[in-house]
């Protein structure tokens, strides 16, 4: 197989695609750390309660 340079725009292109990708995984992962926390907030206090 020949490999063929890519050219430092494409390289560019392929980095900052991947840092979005990474950038929105990592807001759907704190999107569901934030429903987790609320979630055990809700049933301390109903803990507490009881």
């Amino acid at each position: 197989m020949i490999k063929i340079e890519e050219s430092k725009t494409e390289q560019l292109t392929v980095l900052w695609l991947k840092y979005f990708e990474l950038m929105c995984k990592m807001k759907l992962l704190i999107n569901e750390a934030i429903a987790v926390k609320a979630q055990i907030e809700l049933m301390e206090g109903k803990e507490w309660q009881n």
